[in-house]
């Protein structure tokens, strides 16, 4: 269990993490209130914890970053051959319906696709992973359809966005090549990746695969994984989607999700992100001070303009945390 130090109070006591088994943090805040300084710092101190953070950069916030002498750092481009991904791997040693499900599950995170299409594409997927090729990968698969299957209207409409993710990764035998046990910091760049429905796409996917890669072995995994996600209101928040999923279950695994917006309108995002046993809020301009204030009050009007006031003029770096620790207090950093 890592012990992080969030901050201190105005009487210099740290503000920590230490005795929850919950590792999940949400941070929100507008910009250049230190929300990303905070998480960079946390980061650094789980890593010398023993822990893995891999941060998902597609908001290039880490483009710059130096990090301590000593802290081992590694740094990914996700269109590059370096990083190899296969939904359609068999390593997790799931069978074929189930990896044709999670490819069809991956495709609706990024499009449309109607029952039709997306039976017609499982069905075809647990045929191509059943007539045994060496290594299934979802460009063989689409050669499979192309070549192989009647083609229907339904898989007609799947190809497309099938060919668009076969276009996006590189496949190899397993279905991620990094290994996810190893102290350190990763940074997952997304500079070749412009789209926004590709980038949540890929998201989605490496947040799939590092999440079943992960969970296939929990007994050998002796070292905490974080997760680290900066403007997480565009993530995928369906019900079914991977941030949802790790907020709900990543305890068990020690897969910590650690998300970080200026402010979320989906009402399933910040269903999810309560779930989150550390909730760092830094300032927020007026319209999310008075929501938040609300939220963190509940009925009491008194408390309510209190903490809206509060919320409104909070200097960089200081913050009010919410945390079964503590409760709610104020921290600086």
């Amino acid at each position: 269990m890592l012990e992080l130090t969030l901050g201190r109070r105005a009487d210099g006591q740290a503000i920590t993490t230490a005795g929850r088994e919950n590792p999940h943090i949400f941070v929100d805040g507008i910009s250049g209130a230190g929300k990303s300084f905070k998480l960079k710092r946390l980061a650094e101190d789980a890593v010398c914890q023993g822990a893995q953070v891999i941060a998902f950069d597609y908001t290039g916030d880490f483009a710059a970053y130096m990090p301590p002498e000593g802290l081992p750092l590694r740094r990914m481009d996700v269109s590059s051959e370096e990083l190899q991904i296969n939904p359609l791997s068999p390593a997790s040693g799931a069978p074929a319906s189930v990896r044709g499900q999670r490819l069809v599950h991956l495709l609706l995170a990024g499009y449309r696709l109607g029952t039709r299409a997306c039976v017609d594409l499982m069905d075809a997927a647990v045929q191509y992973l059943e007539s045994g090729p060496e290594i299934p990968t979802v460009s063989g698969l689409v050669e499979y359809i192309e070549q192989v299957c009647p083609m229907t209207r339904g898989l007609a409409s799947a190809l497309e966005p099938l060919k668009g993710l076969s276009r996006l990764i590189t496949s190899g035998p397993e279905e991620i090549n990094v290994k996810l046990n190893l102290p350190g910091l990763l940074i997952l760049e997304f500079r070749q990746v412009e789209s926004a429905w590709m980038r949540q796409l890929m998201i989605e996917l490496l947040l799939r695969v590092i999440w079943d890669s992960r969970t296939s072995t929990a007994a050998g995994n002796p070292n905490p994984l974080i997760l680290l996600l900066d403007e997480c209101q565009n993530l995928n928040w369906r019900k079914d989607g991977m941030p949802v999923r790790i907020l709900r279950e990543g305890r068990k695994f020690e897969i910590g999700g650690w998300f970080a917006s200026q402010w979320v309108e989906n009402e399933c995002a910040k269903a999810a992100l309560r779930e989150a046993a550390v909730q760092m809020h830094f300032r927020q301009d007026q319209d999310a001070a008075t929501k938040l204030a609300r939220t963190m009050a509940s009925n009491n009007r008194e408390k309510r303009e209190r903490y809206t006031r509060l919320i409104r003029s909070l200097p960089r770096g200081s913050f009010i945390v919410e945390n079964p620790c503590c409760g709610i207090c104020l921290g600086h950093m």
